[in-house]
């Protein structure tokens, strides 16, 4: 189990958990709260990471979800109900399995003995069988979550899908953004993503007064690193029109 997952330690209370067998990983974040704990992201959901963390200590934790692609939601299916935070601008995306970016869960990605060793089932039959079964889950009303010395805002931030989200703790100036920023490949192009609204929300991400930006893939970045991104994505966006 330990060795599935690597965790790092990015700020005083903030871990970065990244799934050792699958290349394309995505990023999830733990922050560490006085009572309860805050996952931002679950990963694919192959090996328990909710059984991971507690191997760590951390046995009170809340999870929620930057959008509904499979390699952000998977691991939802290890927490109880009332441990599920679904924003409402999210949930309307999370039963629909042609909105999980499935087209991009490929062989090649995987480490097929650690998936074999971990998994206990071969990498064609996790890809031809991937599923998730959700809880029985209600929309999140609230438009903020706090976890510890945090609290983040949750914003709406439409155009890699039609239901993607950030995170913006404004007193700490700390943003998490899922896929919808990243240092690495543009990915549009899915059934519900939409350029414009893309447009709009990296102009929006500009605006905000964040200083640390912890990103759905790759690496954490800077404000400068940040900014750099946005407009290089903003460029190949309107080269794509």
């Amino acid at each position: 189990m330990k060795q599935y997952y690597d965790i790092t330690n990015i700020a005083d209370g903030i871990y970065k958990i990244a799934e050792r067998g699958y290349a394309e990983h995505a990023n999830m974040f733990l922050f560490l709260g006085k009572d309860k704990d805050l996952l931002i992201d679950c990963g694919l959901g192959v090996v328990d990471i909710k059984k991971f963390l507690a191997e760590q200590g951390v046995t009170s934790v809340r999870t929620t979800i930057t959008h509904c692609h499979f390699d952000h939601i998977g691991g939802l299916k290890f927490f109880d109900p009332s441990e599920i935070i679904i924003p409402a601008y999210t949930y309307k995306n999370i039963n629909k399995k042609e909105l999980w970016g499935l087209e991009h869960l490929r062989a090649q990605d995987f480490d097929h003995e650690c998936m074999e060793h971990y998994a206990g089932e071969t990498v064609a039959h996790l890809i031809e069988d991937y599923a998730i079964t959700l809880p029985a889950v209600k929309p999140y009303a609230g438009s903020s979550i706090a976890a510890g010395g945090y609290s983040f805002d949750i914003i709406e931030a439409p155009g890699h899908t039609d239901d993607s989200v950030i995170f913006f703790d404004r007193t700490r100036s700390i943003l998490i953004t899922g896929d919808v920023l990243y240092d690495g490949k543009l990915y549009i192009g899915f059934p519900n993503s939409n350029n414009a609204d893309y447009m709009r929300t990296l102009e929006m991400i500009a605006g905000l007064d964040f200083e640390l930006v912890l990103p759905g893939h790759n690496k954490p970045m800077n404000r400068a690193e940040a900014l750099e991104v946005i407009e290089r994505w903003k460029k190949e966006l309107l080269a794509a029109q």
